[in-house]
């Protein structure tokens, strides 16, 4: 028996919730069926009257001012000059393993073969096997290393990089 009762209470909060459901469906929007209120006014401590409890479906009303947000994050470089001068600034002292100023063969080395390896990873290609890559190092150091001082400025790498 208390089962029973307890069903059919369930069932009459079901329907009750259904037709509330139901009747919110066919209730047009508040805004339809109450007629605009006028801005009451109130002055201001200067004198000024300026108008209060705006209602916002008020299509008078002035537009709300969104507030100022910051940038989640840092502003994306303009160029891609920018970005491997940055990239450059940033990681430069890590592979300047002498501190320099500049990276000799090895350095460069290390550097480049990272860029391009991860490049390929980035891309689903397979890495370059090491006898290709010790070549394409060598290759590449050359062309970077622009005054022939045997070593590689921030400047000559970033215009390295630039290709």
């Amino acid at each position: 028996m208390l089962r029973i009762s307890k069903l059919a209470g369930a069932a009459a909060l079901s329907a009750i919730a259904f037709s509330g459901v139901a009747m919110a469906q066919e209730t047009p929007p508040a805004e339809e069926t109450m007629p605009a209120e006028a801005p009451t006014e109130t002055p201001a401590p200067d004198g000024e009257v300026t108008p209060t409890d705006v209602p916002p479906s008020d299509p008078s009303a002035p537009p709300a001012e969104a507030a100022p947000t910051e940038p989640s994050g840092p502003t994306p470089p303009v160029s891609r000059e920018e970005q491997v001068a940055q990239v450059v600034e940033a990681e430069f002292p890590t592979y300047d393993a002498d501190q320099s100023g500049a990276l000799e063969r090895e350095e460069f080395a290390t550097w480049v073969t990272t860029l391009r390896q991860k490049s390929l990873e980035a891309q689903g290609r397979p890495p370059v096997p090491e006898n290709e890559m010790s070549e394409w190092v060598k290759n590449a150091f050359a062309k970077a290393d622009s005054d022939k001082s045997d070593n590689v400025s921030k400047s000559e790498l970033q215009t390295f990089l630039m290709g």
